[in-house]
């Protein structure tokens, strides 16, 4: 009961941060390189920082003659037990390398990651693959690529990179920082991603469809937003309550 309390008010709060529309459009005109890519795979694809952080070229399947006979592009979450080396599997599978089955500290999270890198940068990494785990069944999924803006970022990118190159807190420093300078106010991934299931609920995607774009697993997290959505209604239609009334008058 207590995980699932703190799961809600985990949510509740990512709901609470969302982009407003004039930030998004801040962001979007402000960002550049690998910064506005990262930006654009959270809110256009909605996806969890776990998801971007692993995603490679592999998983993207853009192409003209498919999209104009199928209806759309997508990029494909893979199932669980997919062999990876990018740097988040990599520092995953260091860690398991080297710890013990005792409680461990952030400090020892943090000076474990230092040695990652340092002996990733000398190549003599203990370790040369991890598996990526998705964070539960309905995560592995398509998420369609319906948007120009985020078609050519992808492409503009994966013609460059293979991965991003990246691990989470890397992600998410860059969020806060970049967020920060252009709006005044601390982002972090997850805040982008509750944008776009707002948007999408504004859009009037049903809550089933919704599920299978965010991958989520229940209807609880999927209701919160429709309940946002709800309570936005209301407070739109008391702000035209005026408008409203000198029509029918």
């Amino acid at each position: 009961m207590i995980k699932i309390a703190h799961r809600k008010d985990e949510v509740q709060h990512a709901k609470d941060d969302k982009l407003e529309l004039h930030e998004i459009k801040a962001l979007m005109h402000n960002l550049k390189g690998s910064h506005k890519f990262i930006f654009t795979a959270l809110l256009y694809g909605g996806m969890r920082v776990g998801e971007l952080v692993h995603m490679r070229s592999s998983w993207i399947h853009i192409d003209d003659e498919y999209s104009e006979s199928q209806g759309y592009n997508y990029i494909q979450i893979p199932f669980k037990g997919q062999k990876c080396d990018c740097d988040q599997c990599l520092l995953n599978a260091y860690i398991s390398h080297v710890r013990d089955d005792q409680e461990k500290s952030k400090e020892w999270y943090r000076n474990v990651r230092a040695k990652f890198y340092m002996l990733k940068g000398k190549g003599k990494l203990p370790v040369s693959e991890g598996l990526w785990r998705p964070k539960s069944k309905k995560s592995s999924r398509r998420i369609p690529i319906l948007m120009d803006e985020f078609r050519d970022e992808l492409l503009s990118f994966y013609s460059k990179h293979d991965s991003l190159g990246m691990i989470r807190q890397q992600v998410g420093e860059i969020v806060k920082r970049e967020s920060n300078t252009i709006l005044g106010r601390h982002l972090y991934p997850h805040a982008i991603r509750a944008t776009t299931a707002s948007l999408w609920v504004d859009s009037g995607l049903n809550i089933t469809s919704l599920m299978k774009t965010m991958g989520w697993e229940t209807m609880n997290t999927a209701q919160i937003y429709i309940d946002a959505s709800d309570k936005q209604a209301i407070e739109d239609a008391q702000r035209k309550a005026s408008v409203f009334e000198q029509l029918i008058n």
